[in-house]
């Protein structure tokens, strides 16, 4: 990087999910010349994230429903995970203030639920990831072929 000699001893990390989206110039030697790929977490991590995470809610889930919820969370990141989890909890508030439920407990049928939901709005926005893409991709053809 400019403006460091050669022997400060500084590192510099950044991360980014869309690694072909860099301008190649930040990613000459010298610069950030080293990828290292962190993968998604497999089924059993992520039924760890998802009781990490649950550890703060009131439920009464079992491992199997946990672990039941993990193998439809393909692909998820951590993050994703922390996100429907706090999904769930809202929609558990939500039903035990409808039900007047002063103690809302996560139970196995709204996290199933949650989780379903969750799935089909992830496809949903894939598919639409893959129109767009196809629209660009069918784009740039129209603009090659008029010398653009």
């Amino acid at each position: 990087m400019d403006g460091f000699e050669e022997n400060d001893k500084i590192l510099i990390v950044a991360a980014t999910n869309l690694l072909e989206n860099l301008d190649p110039a930040i990613q000459r030697p010298g610069r950030f010349d080293r990828k290292i790929e962190i993968k998604l977490p497999d089924v059993r991590d992520r039924a760890n994230i998802l009781k990490i995470h649950l550890t703060t809610k009131t439920h009464s889930l079992p491992e199997r429903a946990i672990t039941k919820a993990a193998t439809f969370l393909d692909g998820c990141s951590g993050a994703d995970i922390e996100n429907l989890v706090n999904l769930v909890a809202l929609q558990t508030v939500r039903q035990a203030r409808i039900s007047n439920n002063m103690e809302p407990c996560i139970t196995e049928d709204l996290l199933n639920g949650v989780v379903e939901t969750f799935n089909t709005e992830r496809a949903v926005q894939a598919e639409r990831n893959n129109m767009n893409s196809q629209q660009n991709i069918t784009m740039r053809r129209l603009l090659q072929g008029r010398g653009g």
